[in-house]
């Protein structure tokens, strides 16, 4: 599917339904990553693929009876590389941060995958690996619909830990951050919800 994040712009995204699927609602699994083809373990023509592996979230959580969806960065969408997307993000909204872009997709991804019927509202998790880590901490941490949520590799801390500072993450609006701020702050916004990090 192409689900429409801004009025001129799409996401791609594909939801993978479980064999058995009946009537009742169903947990659902959110997996962000560069692109959907990986985490559903298909090629459907994007960016990057890798064949049915650990990295296959999406397909293994359906084995296991959730629905799951794939949403892919907005980095990798508009046949761009990372410098050209994100310098027309910021022409289209001045300040935006790469990650203040995927919070704003994934509250539209939320408000889409509330509506399907054989979706459970009150179990909704969300997992990812590297930078889809990132975006799963960050989703999390700002929308209370997602119940659950699982990091790895990400890392943790904003400063000594990985590349925050990059154009397509938090970029120049790092340096904007009162002293002493840091990741301990959107965990709080996640608490009391479960969060697993896996370093």
């Amino acid at each position: 599917l192409e689900l429409q994040v801004e009025p001129d712009h799409w996401e791609r995204m594909f939801i993978v339904l479980p064999a058995n699927l009946d009537a009742r609602p169903r947990p659902v699994v959110i997996v962000p990553y560069y692109d959907v083809d990986t985490p559903v373990g298909f090629d459907t023509g994007g960016r990057r693929f890798m064949p049915i592996s650990v990295r296959s979230f999406a397909y293994l959580a359906a084995q296991r009876g959730y629905v799951a969806v794939a949403m892919r960065w907005f980095g990798e969408s508009y046949g761009e590389g990372y410098s050209e997307a994100v310098a027309n993000l910021v022409q289209r909204h001045p300040g935006v941060t790469g990650l203040g872009k995927w919070i704003w997709d994934s509250q539209r991804l939320l408000d889409y995958i509330t509506t399907l019927p054989y979706v459970d509202r009150e179990r909704i998790g969300i997992i990812g690996h590297s930078l889809g880590g990132k975006m799963a901490f960050y989703a999390a941490a700002f929308d209370p619909r997602i119940t659950a949520v699982v990091s790895s590799e990400l890392g943790i801390g904003i400063t000594g830990f990985t590349n925050y500072e990059d154009f397509w993450y938090l970029g120049e609006r790092i340096k904007d951050l009162p002293e002493g701020s840091d990741h301990h702050e959107l965990l709080a916004l996640i608490a009391p919800r479960p969060f697993m990090l896996i370093m």
